[in-house]
């Protein structure tokens, strides 16, 4: 931190040090703290009655631990490397100082909510100046602080008592107590009188090894921040020259990654891994991470744990003024170099660069400094797709420490296990789809017709396979028809009628003019305005799966084509000629623009369906644009799916198959799938 000053409370032997839970840069100072004082004995802000349990938890560290207490409604307690309460204790344990915890283990302490400033801030005001701001401001205190704090004094002066009988008590060297911000007026009002034994008793408790799994929604701090942290305490240097000023402003990280991502995407593969090379230049004194990611050059790939180790090397590494802005960039790259590796692609710079920007941007809306890990993940979605949200994911709730044999029982919590409101960010573990690619424009017409004379041998690849275009033109024109019949009856339903009076309004209603001649009564109507259009189209004939067990999604091919997933009967059944096969529909979804659907019958995100007519409505109302989604079938969908809809700010227009023309609906139900593209040139000779 730039500035090391401390905000320090003296009251006699002790020395209070007010603290954040789990902040980065609270952690930092309460260390220095540690390190300036040399304290003969510190005290924590951990119930007394549950001391050993804490002292276990503290010694089998870098694991994260979770500590349950009470009968019906459980607390926790999480014992993880970031907070400066555990740094303090862990510090104390490895020096051998007489430690205590102090405070009790009360089991209906509201949940309270203290807004305060991201504590970044201390990277430029420092602890002192932040504290005193902080605590300049009135501070809600509550009944069971009181007790509380008297209980915390009780166990103090016992802590003092016993430094003093044993001999360890010195006069230059006084007892650090970590307490919250909220409870250090308090401590120093009741340190002057003299607290009764609470008399405490124990409650119900145990210790668990936090399962890896959970990590990313309970620490704190995101498990890669953690790693570094870890590696950077325990293993890395860091320190730095008294006068050297960090280098940690957003502008100066922005432009050093601006230099990087302003060069050429597009380049060979030995300058792309020279390129990354530069990025990693400084890890030459680490040999496990000397070289660079291979990820254009076709060798090998690594596997998550192997990047993972070398991202926290290398960040750890590099990131010698220990900020955690320059941490959140450095993670940002790896996260690139890890997606560009599991893709085989490059990624554009210029979406890195609106990452880089959008996260603090998206940080400053939640009146924070730096994004949390949430809001990253939710940066990375925005700026680049949700595929490398899942990657962002993947790499940043690695952590090596948790993994392997636990001497304790596993636990695997939730986020809404302990945390009252929560946000969920939607990832795809799935590879964006790649465009199937169109035929080379060097190859004439006659070229074309020779390629298909000669390819004797047509196999039906999923990667080759097309649909025959007089056939998408007409279901095209049919989606489009459904579009519009749906909105007309949104419109209907909103139409008014009444008798004219002063303005013809939208015209003359015919009919019940006519129906109402008797009165003498002019009728005019008034159109309801429909706000939102339609996007995606269903259309099931047949919901029973068992007779239609091949399933496809497929890209349009061009900008007017929809992206289209369906079910049908085996076309293995039917050959028409050499390449062509045929095959019934037992429904589709068509969903605009192209270029969108992954695999609809294969995503975990839709298993929540009964029927594959099911994931094709779950997956219209995933992909669609706009409000409202047309659902033809012969029966409405379940009440659920109105209600999902709702939730998305969506709606589902049923239509009634019997309302729809039957020779229409028969004329697209059968269609035809080609081999590839070189079919198509005598396609027409065999379907019609």
């Amino acid at each position: 931190m730039q500035n090391q000053e401390l905000y320090l409370e003296k009251c006699g032997q002790f020395v209070l040090l007010p603290v954040v839970h789990h902040s980065y840069e609270f952690t930092l100072a309460a260390r220095a703290a540690f390190e300036r004082l040399s304290p003969v004995g510190v005290a924590l802000e951990y119930p007394f009655v549950l001391q050993n349990l804490i002292f276990q938890a503290i010694d089998r560290l870098p694991r994260v631990s979770v500590l349950l207490y009470g009968n019906d409604n459980k607390n926790f307690i999480r014992v993880e490397p970031i907070d400066p309460f555990v740094e303090v204790g862990r510090c104390a344990r490895e020096k051998h100082i007489e430690m205590r915890c102090i405070d009790l283990a009360m089991l209906d302490y509201p949940q309270v909510y203290d807004p305060m400033p991201d504590t970044y801030a201390l990277n430029y005001l420092g602890h002192k100046k932040y504290c005193e701001m902080l605590l300049s401001k009135p501070v809600e205190h509550l009944p069971e602080d009181d007790k509380r704090e008297e209980a915390m004094v009780f166990h103090l002066r016992e802590l003092e008592h016993k430094l003093a009988w044993t001999g360890k008590l010195n006069s230059n060297h006084p007892i650090l107590v970590l307490c919250g911000l909220r409870h250090l007026a308090g401590l120093k009002e009741k340190l002057n009188s003299t607290p009764l034994n609470p008399q405490e008793i124990r409650p119900k408790a145990k210790l668990y090894h936090l399962s890896p799994l959970s990590l990313g929604e309970i620490m704190g701090q995101f498990p890669f921040l953690t790693a570094v942290y870890e590696l950077q305490r325990n293993f890395i240097n860091t320190a730095k020259p008294a006068d050297e000023k960090p280098s940690s402003s957003l502008s100066n990280v922005i432009n050093s990654l601006k230099s990087y991502l302003e060069e050429p995407t597009i380049k060979t593969t030995s300058k792309a891994q020279d390129t990354f090379e530069e990025l990693v230049s400084n890890t030459s004194n680490l040999t496990s991470i000397k070289q660079g990611f291979k990820v254009v050059s076709g060798k090998a790939t690594e596997k998550l744990p192997e990047i993972a180790q070398r991202a926290h090397l290398d960040v750890a590494n590099i990131v010698s003024s220990r900020d955690r802005n320059e941490i959140l960039v450095r993670y940002l790259m790896w996260c690139r170099s890890y997606y560009e590796q599991e893709i085989n692609e490059r990624l554009n710079p210029q979406q890195m660069f609106l990452l880089i920007s959008f996260a603090p941007k998206y940080a400053h809306v939640k009146n924070s400094l730096l994004p949390d890990f949430y809001e990253l993940l939710i940066a990375g979605r925005g700026s680049i797709n949700s595929h490398f949200c899942y990657r962002m994911w993947e790499l940043g709730t690695n952590y090596p420490c948790q993994e392997g044999h636990s001497e304790l029982d596993i636990i695997e919590l939730r986020a809404e296990d302990i945390f009252p409101l929560i946000n969920k960010v939607r990832m795809n573990p799935h590879a964006p789809l790649k465009p199937r690619s169109s035929l080379p424009r060097f190859l004439n017409r006659k070229d074309k017709q020779k390629r298909a004379d000669l390819d004797k041998d047509l196999r039906f690849d999923p990667h080759s396979i097309c649909s025959y275009p007089p056939e998408d033109i007409v279901l095209e024109g049919y989606g489009n028809y459904l579009r519009n019949k749906g909105k007309n009856i949104l419109s209907e339903e909103r139409k008014r009628i009444r008798p004219f009076e002063s303005s013809l309004l939208d015209g003359v209603d015919i009919r019940e003019t006519i129906r109402n001649w008797h009165t003498g009564k002019i009728y005019v109507q008034e159109s309801g305005l429909v706000k939102g259009s339609v996007d995606s189209v269903v259309v099931i004939f047949d919901e029973d799966g068992a007779q239609y067990p091949y399933t496809m999604t497929w890209l349009g091919e061009h900008d007017q084509e929809s992206d289209m997933a369906f079910y049908a009967t085996n076309p293995d059944e039917r050959q028409v000629a050499k390449g062509i096969r045929k095959a019934v529909y037992g429904g589709f979804m068509m969903s605009m623009p192209p270029g969108r659907l992954y695999d609809v019958f294969s995503d975990p995100a839709y298993r929540i369906a009964a029927n594959y007519a099911e994931k094709l409505l779950l997956a219209a109302l995933d992909y669609s644009l706009e409000k409202f989604v047309i659902y033809a079938a012969p029966k409405p969908p379940r009440p659920f799916f109105q209600v999902l809809a709702g939730r998305y700010g969506k709606r589902i227009i049923y239509l009634s198959l019997k309302q729809l023309s039957p020779v229409m609906l028969q004329k697209i139900r059968t269609f035809h799938i080609l081999a590839d593209k070189s079919v198509r040139q005598y396609a027409k000779d065999y379907v019609w």
